[in-house]
């Protein structure tokens, strides 16, 4: 039977039979799919996908304990895989890794409705077309990890974040996944009454608009996901929740800024599976150094993070410490690192203050660094540079007069 132009070659793959079957099913009566079924315990993935038609999607049902069809995929080079939407619980380390390193485009329940399928769908056609050179549907996502505890994340996390809302007017969001010191809420001197974990637990029933409801609004136009104060200790939340609720901001929003942890938890890994760019930031010390290696290796071998990602920031720079970004760059094999001046004590009374730094000293240096951070990441437009005659006429005492 030929399809029309405008129909999807959608394959469903699996180890478990009627797993298969039973998410293929929800696709058959949609006229502009043409869904096939395979099991894969016996038949090689790369034969299936070199079938003809050749799948425009991969729909791959998965769990905690089979993962082999996403490591397979992870082990492909990604121009000659398929877009990938994973389907089923996937709630350990491990099988996050594989959903990233498999280059999932999203990450569905084990029984998706045909509303959620479709959705998925629709959203790898737009993904699609951005990369043809439409605009961007979905919001950028930054997630930022700090080689050591005080390394600084948090200070450039926020005041990126307010940073990137207040100069380019993006919808933004920054998300504090620490539930319980909540310290991005206490830099922008904000008090969540609802929050992070109640958008976890409620997040089967959320859309981009419910999701509002959870946001803290600054004065800045930035929003704030992170737990009230009053959320004492809780337990591990659910990742799968946590997914779902990053989407639906991606949707709504057009920039997101996470502080993920060295330890690659599992909300971190869930945030490093969305995230468009990621900062790595460390300080002139031989102990941070061997952690970032760690750190640039865990991420880039064995995660699959795409280098060109991958942003490397040195933060409280001194020209007079003994480890300078030149060896820096070499020990972890990149380019120059973006180098963030060592102004502790204005950092602090920003911080103690909680208001941004931009708010506060907007010409600073320190500023002028978040800037070019902002530019790299592409969160904000470059200046452009001022004209010699420019300058010079600013330069005159009459114009400040």
């Amino acid at each position: 039977m030929l399809k029309s132009s405008g129909t999807r070659e959608v394959m469903v793959i699996g180890r478990s039979a009627e797993a298969v079957k039973s998410l293929a099913s929800r696709l058959h009566d949609l006229s502009d799919i043409h869904c096939r079924a395979r099991v894969t315990d016996s038949t090689p993935l790369k034969a299936l996908l070199d079938s003809d038609p050749r799948p425009d999607v991969l729909l791959v049902s998965c769990d905690d304990e089979h993962l082999h069809d996403l490591e397979s995929l992870a082990a492909m080079d990604p121009w000659d895989r398929p877009p990938v939407i994973a389907c089923g619980r996937l709630t350990s380390n491990d099988a996050n890794r594989a959903v990233v390193r498999a280059g999932a485009l999203d990450l569905l329940s084990a029984t998706p409705s045909q509303e959620e399928l479709t959705t998925a769908l629709k959203r790898v056609s737009h993904n699609r077309n951005n990369h043809n050179g439409d605009q961007p549907v979905l919001a950028e996502v930054t997630t930022l990890i700090g080689a050591a505890g005080g390394a600084g994340a948090t200070f450039i996390t926020a005041n990126l974040a307010h940073l990137t809302a207040s100069i380019s007017e993006q919808r933004t969001v920054v998300i504090d996944l620490d539930w319980l010191y909540t310290p991005i809420a206490a830099a922008l001197g904000l008090k969540p009454e609802r929050g992070l974990i109640e958008a976890v637990q409620n997040s089967q029933s959320l859309d981009t608009v419910a999701l509002e409801g959870y946001l803290t609004h600054h004065n800045s136009g930035l929003n704030l996901l992170a737990a009230p104060e009053a959320s004492g200790i809780q337990g591990d939340v659910d990742p799968d929740g946590y997914r779902r609720v990053l989407q639906l901001l991606r949707r709504g929003q057009e920039q997101i800024f996470i502080e993920g942890s060295r330890r690659l938890d599992s909300l971190t890994t869930v945030s490093l599976a969305e995230s468009t760019h990621v900062c790595l930031v460390v300080e002139q010390s031989v102990a941070q150094l061997q952690n970032a290696t760690r750190l640039h290796s865990l991420l880039i071998d064995q995660m699959g993070l795409p280098a060109e990602r991958l942003i490397v920031v040195v933060n409280r720079y001194s020209k007079h410490a003994s480890l300078q970004p030149d060896l820096i760059a070499k020990t972890l094999g990149i380019e120059d690192p973006l180098l963030i001046p060592n102004r502790y004590e204005l950092a602090l009374e920003s911080f103690d203050a909680a208001v941004p730094l931009l708010e506060m000293e907007p010409h600073s240096d320190l500023i002028r660094a978040l800037k070019r951070l902002a530019c790299r990441l592409g969160c904000i437009e470059s200046p452009v540079p001022a004209s010699l005659l420019q300058r010079t006429l600013s330069a005159l005492p009459w114009r400040h007069q």
